[in-house]
């Protein structure tokens, strides 16, 4: 909706919207039957001396859910019986150092780093 028109029809409108107001009707879903944002209808109220009332105006809107992937249970029971054979399996790392690795650290940290 081009926003003239918005404006428009919100300045038309004043008498339902400062009642809607009035009623306890949160600022964002007023501003949501216009096609405006709850700014622009909190904008417009005080423009008419309407004192804005704490939390009738929400600002920020609440944090999104983060995206959890569904997984059927038989993936989840496979999931579970992989972590247990490896749990089994790898009890330790044992690292073995040879000569050649040995030679081959050395002559890394040796060389100066390109930046």
């Amino acid at each position: 909706m081009n926003k003239n028109i918005a404006g428009a029809k919100i300045k038309s409108d004043k008498d339902i919207i400062i009642a809607m107001y009035n009623e306890n009707i949160l600022v964002s879903v007023i501003a949501d039957e216009y096609n405006v944002k709850a700014s622009t209808m909190c904008m417009h109220l005080k423009k008419w001396g309407i004192k804005l009332k704490k939390g009738v105006y929400n600002r920020h809107t609440p944090q999104q859910i983060k995206y959890k992937m569904k997984v059927s249970p038989e993936l989840l029971a496979q999931r579970k019986i992989n972590s247990q054979v490896n749990d089994k399996k790898i009890k330790y790392i044992k690292f073995v150092n040879t000569t050649k690795d040995q030679r081959l650290i050395d002559s890394i940290i040796q060389h100066p780093i390109i930046g």
